[in-house]
């Protein structure tokens, strides 16, 4: 829907780095733009706002976040980039530990998206018609046709097949 509305490049779950690291957009950036080169890494950014920010389980390294949806459009100044987080309005109203870590979450990435000069838009199915909804819901899969899948030597095939590529085509080699 983004590249139907006129976005240049969708980018899903794109990472939110926890050390600085080069713009997203830098790229695209004509050579004399005023975005930095660089942007200040999550774990700076969670640091000013008073949030932890995390690690993987277990372990003491950094855990890399992620943005739902980076999209960069067009725009009167070059490079606009928009971040959209996209969370289910219970999961973001929900009360506890849990809907706290959310809106933690969520201001992150706000912070991140002011630090790279991105808009920022929470998407919620509140800005999806009913009847998109219930259109969405129709192509979900069945938990049969799920289980049917898992069960199937189908997923394993395709898991083998993706495997095989990622070693042929890996970009440390």
């Amino acid at each position: 829907v983004a590249i139907w509305l006129g976005a240049l490049q969708a980018r899903e779950q794109f990472p939110l780095w926890p050390e600085a690291h080069l713009h997203p957009a830098f790229e695209h950036q004509p050579s004399d733009s005023t975005q930095p080169r660089y942007v200040p890494g999550l774990i700076d950014i969670a640091r000013q706002a008073g949030i932890d920010h995390g690690n993987y389980p277990g372990t003491d390294i950094p855990y890399v976040a992620t943005a739902d949806l980076l999209l960069h459009g067009p725009s009167d100044r070059a490079g606009q980039l928009t971040l959209v987080p996209v969370k289910p309005a219970s999961e973001i109203g929900r009360p506890g530990r849990k809907g706290d870590r959310t809106r933690e979450r969520l201001e992150l990435q706000r912070r991140y998206a002011n630090a790279i000069n991105a808009r920022y838009v929470e998407f919620t199915e509140a800005f999806c018609s009913p009847r998109l909804l219930s259109q969405l819901k129709c192509f979900r899969p069945s938990f049969s046709e799920l289980g049917r899948l898992r069960s199937s030597d189908e997923l394993h095939r395709f898991a083998e097949l993706f495997i095989s590529a990622q070693q042929e085509l890996a970009i440390s080699k």
